[in-house]
């Protein structure tokens, strides 16, 4: 699994300050010819070397993790959609839908817990780019998905299903 927040794009140029003020939302925060890069490379069964990404700092650590070509590949992000160069490599296609209570919710936890923001940051992020690029550039990708799920799905039932379609037969 390939998870698209590694990809952040190098941004030690800037103050910290500068960093903080970025808008880590829309697809330009994100180094999508990496990635197509790096998929491509998996594909041509050769290993990549992730990069690994501070979210304190909002900038790559200059560490990597190794990542071996598998039978299986997942990318997961918000944008993994988005590009059209990425989604013609991708097989299969999923979009998770979920209300926007549910994601704030998500949010909110994951960036306090695992991220060191406060509450007031959150949610200040949340409404000036969080909700206003999922509306402009996440949920449009929904159209690139072969299944859209809802966070309120049988995740039983789903799991089924896309292990049918990943498994050979």
């Amino acid at each position: 699994m390939i998870a698209f927040d590694s990809y952040y794009r190098v941004q030690s140029h800037l103050s910290y300050e500068e960093r903080c003020g970025l808008n880590f939302d829309a697809p330009e925060a994100l180094d999508f010819d990496l990635l197509y890069d790096h998929v491509q490379s998996l594909l041509r069964a050769e290993s990549i070397s992730v990069p690994v990404y501070d979210f304190a700092r909002h900038d790559r650590k200059g560490e990597f993790l190794d990542v071996r070509p598998s039978r299986l590949l997942i990318i997961e992000g918000i944008l993994a959609l988005h590009d059209p160069r990425l989604v013609e490599l991708m097989d299969f296609k999923v979009f998770l839908d979920a209300a926007p209570e549910v994601r704030f919710a998500r949010r909110l936890e994951r960036d306090i817990r695992e991220r060191g923001r406060t509450e007031d940051s959150v949610r200040s992020q949340w409404a000036v780019t969080v909700e206003p690029m999922y509306q402009t550039y996440c949920a449009p990708s929904a159209s690139n998905a072969d299944m859209i799920i809802c966070d309120r799905a049988d995740w039983e039932s789903v799991a089924e299903r896309i292990e049918q379609l990943i498994t050979p037969p």
